[in-house]
């Protein structure tokens, strides 16, 4: 649907002119090749879930750096390689994880056998409707995460321009390393409460949480350094013709890369829903404070006349941080777990039932 309607999308929230003739291509192209990026993604789950989190960190790892390192001699003409545009990019990403995909359903099969038995449906029906009743609420929480950057793109082009933009995707950009590594350790945490949960291990299930919380505030405070440190020089590598650009684009990050921490932290505690079975609460929280809360802000904060692009930098601040402190209360609640996991009883409160001990 992306790639079909490139074009209208473009139109809403790219600059007329070239960046949106170059834009809708990038775009067709990396929502019609998206497959790899889809499968990448649900192999390393099954991956995990098999118990296998080592070798798939190895891929992504390597899928990432190649990508981004094919990505700098295309673009930058590095090695005598003639320079391309950002479609050139947009078809490595493509084959990269695509490949990338290959190699991890190719470790599943090396555990999980991808044909049934003889006489086994291919398809189970009770788990495929499970399945798709909790995947089209967790996709809904990336379609939400989406969306607010739509709007954040859409109105930075009609308010900022060209320039404008620019900063705002290359800040989206830089941004993507972070909410991986936060998705990576959200990823972690899912299975472990899931499997505490199902053991009725409720303290364990917690500590699971929090301490998928704990790695990745370490991360992203790491994250933080080195962005903040880091994103002039490498910003002017992408466009060194143009310091208005890279002079916008760290506006936008010395107000965004501050609130990593509690962004980490509420995506982390989003996995820890989803690993329970909740996958409203997090898509609710998201919804408020992406497309309500972020949205609004922006409108308001981001205007010529006022803050400027700045303004864009502070609704992603105030946004960010409330997407890490309402989780983290909610996660406080000493009966969240109990909630989510209905038939859970305490063995205190397991009266006579001593088999069952």
């Amino acid at each position: 649907l992306v790639g079909a309607l490139a074009g209208p999308i473009g139109c809403l929230i790219m600059p007329d002119g070239a960046p949106r003739e170059i834009g809708t291509a990038f775009l067709r192209v990396m929502a019609l090749g998206g497959f790899g990026t889809i499968y990448v993604a649900l192999a390393v789950a099954i991956l995990r879930a098999w118990g296998d989190a080592v070798r798939p960190l190895i891929v992504v790892a390597v899928m990432s750096v190649s990508t981004l390192v094919l990505e700098l001699i295309v673009l930058l003409g590095l090695f005598g390689v003639e320079p391309r545009g950002v479609v050139a990019a947009a078809w490595i990403t493509v084959v990269v994880r695509a490949l990338s995909a290959l190699v991890l359903v190719w470790m599943i099969s090396r555990h999980i056998a991808l044909w049934p038995a003889q006489g086994e449906r291919f398809i189970n029906c009770s788990a495929l409707i499970s399945q798709v009743r909790l995947g089209l609420t967790a996709a809904c929480q990336q379609v939400v995460r989406l969306v607010g950057l739509l709007v954040l793109l859409g109105l930075t082009s009609s308010r900022f321009g060209e320039a404008g933009y620019t900063a705002v995707n290359i800040w989206i950009k830089l941004d993507l390393t972070v909410l991986l590594t936060a998705f990576a350790w959200a990823g972690a945490a899912a299975p472990l409460v899931g499997m505490g949960l199902g053991a009725e291990r409720l303290n364990f299930s917690r500590r699971a949480a929090w301490g998928s919380v704990f790695w990745a505030v370490l991360t992203s405070v790491l994250a933080t350094v080195i962005v903040l440190s880091t994103c002039g020089p490498f910003v002017a590598a992408f466009v060194p013709d143009d310091p208005t650009v890279v002079e916008l684009t760290k506006t936008v990050l010395q107000f965004a890369a501050p609130a990593y921490l509690l962004l980490s932290s509420g995506i982390v505690i989003s996995g820890a829903y989803n690993g329970a079975g909740d996958m409203k609460t997090p898509l609710l929280w998201d919804l408020g404070t992406l497309l309500f809360v972020q949205s609004l802000l922006a409108f308001f904060f981001a205007t010529p006349d006022g803050m400027g692009l700045a303004g864009i930098g502070l609704a992603v601040l105030i946004s960010r941080c409330l997407q890490g402190l309402v989780p983290m209360y909610l996660l406080r609640r000493a009966h969240w777990l109990r909630a989510i996991h209905k038939g859970y009883r305490p063995q205190h409160e397991r009266s006579g039932d001593n088999s069952r001990s």
